[in-house]
């Protein structure tokens, strides 16, 4: 999953597993580490990377990774790791219609970044095929 904080990235992972009645899934994201101190969110996404190499090792059919993925190299260990473990992969974009979204994804973002915070995430947004 990929888009800006507050965007819908874990409603739509939810909706899809449930509309797909998913059994044999699991959702990762660094918010399971992080509690809004910025000094952590390089561990959170450790950590998350983490728990996704265990899902991973454990075989789960379908694995979520639930993280904003701003940029492509932020992807590339999730993309090498599953390949290299013959998943398939998908990767599903909420993409920002209008910069007046901003504010509203940072009212609905779960972690509350600044709009500075948000405003520079979309600035660094890449396209990924």
């Amino acid at each position: 999953m990929r888009g800006l904080p507050g965007s819908g990235k874990t409603k739509f992972i939810t909706n899809f597993i449930k509309n797909k009645s998913l059994k044999d899934c699991a959702i990762c994201s660094f918010l399971t580490y992080y509690d809004g101190n910025p000094r952590i969110l390089p561990q959170a996404y450790s950590n998350c990377f983490g728990e996704y190499m265990n899902l991973v090792f454990s075989e789960k059919e379908y694995i979520f990774v639930d993280n904003p993925n701003i940029q492509e190299w932020e992807l590339l260990n999730y993309i090498n790791l599953a390949r290299l473990y013959d998943y398939n992969v998908t990767i599903y974009s909420i993409n920002t219609p209008d910069i007046r979204y901003l504010e509203y994804f940072m009212s609905r973002s779960s972690y509350k970044p600044s709009l500075k915070t948000i405003k520079s995430m979309n600035d660094r947004w890449e396209e990924v095929d």
